[in-house]
Parts: C-alpha cells; structure tokens; sequence
C-alpha cells in the first residue's frame, strides 16, 4: 500500500503463469492461472466486449480455488468481484 491513509493505492505486484496443476489434478491438460509468489496481492480483470443482459435470467459467475503449494495460507482472502 502507498501514500497517505487518506490517499491509500494498493499495489498488485504478484505474478501469474498459466499450467496444470500439480496437486488436485483435474481433467488431463487442464490448465489454469497459478499464482507464483505467495506474499503478494494478486489481480486479474477483464472487459466484456458487450454488456452482460441477464435481465429475467439467472447470473451464474463461479470460480475455484486449487491451493498448489503448503507455503499458500489457507486462510488468504480470495474472492471474485462484479463491477
């Protein structure tokens, strides 16, 4: 975090790799994003190309969560968020 508590930034330094998991395989070739340093925020975001209209539809966003490595707390903060 910069600045002042005022003027607060957070800072997403953490890098991603994309690959198969090694523990809680899935399917075969199935890859996902990897985290590769545990001790720092991570983000990650992407536009529609088009608004999403679920009007009078059920919005489904799910995602999941593989913890790859003991040095990862169980108790990190992780989330998904709509904007």
């Amino acid at each position: 975090m910069k600045g002042s508590d005022k003027d607060e930034e957070w800072t997403y330094v953490g890098e991603w790799a994309v690959e198969e998991p090694h523990v809680l395989k899935g399917m075969e070739g199935d890859k996902g994003l990897v985290i590769k340093n545990a001790a720092a925020h991570h983000a990650i975001s992407a536009k529609f190309e088009k608004p999403v209209d679920n009007k009078d539809k059920t919005l489904v966003v799910q995602y999941e969560v593989k913890l790859q490595s003991t040095s990862f707390s169980q108790s990190q903060l992780n989330y998904a968020e709509l904007c």
